[in-house]
């Protein structure tokens, strides 16, 4: 049985691990877009993987899910533990070499800033 939106939106906030999330579509008092959302909204796009499952594959709610920050998106009637596996480890990396990238960005804009003081 899938728990609620709220609960798994505090274990998230606790931050005490690095979290992968595997996030139903369908929660009993949401729906997994609206947590998506507070998940990205709370520890940015890339802070976790994500990937979203649902058994009803609509080609919006993908796309939306992907939009939001969702770095993976599975159709759980039609998955085999290969296929779920699969969509895990892509999502990590994915979000690995996203945050990677941000923080490269940082470091050189940080570096050009201090060159800039140095003329």
């Amino acid at each position: 049985m899938p728990t609620s939106g709220v609960a798994d939106k505090q274990i998230f906030e606790a931050d005490a691990v690095e979290v992968h999330v595997l996030l139903d579509y369908r929660l009993p008092d949401s729906d997994g877009l609206n947590l998506l959302r507070a998940i990205v909204a709370e520890g940015g796009a890339d802070a976790c993987a994500i990937v979203m499952l649902t058994s009803m594959v609509h080609t919006q709610t993908a796309v939306e899910a992907l939009k939001i920050g969702a770095h993976d998106y599975a159709d759980k009637s039609d998955m085999s533990a290969s296929m779920l596996l699969n969509a895990i480890n892509n999502a990590i990396e994915k979000a690995t070499l996203r945050r990677q990238l941000k923080e490269q960005r940082q470091r050189l804009s940080e570096g050009r800033g201090r060159q800039g003081h140095q003329r």
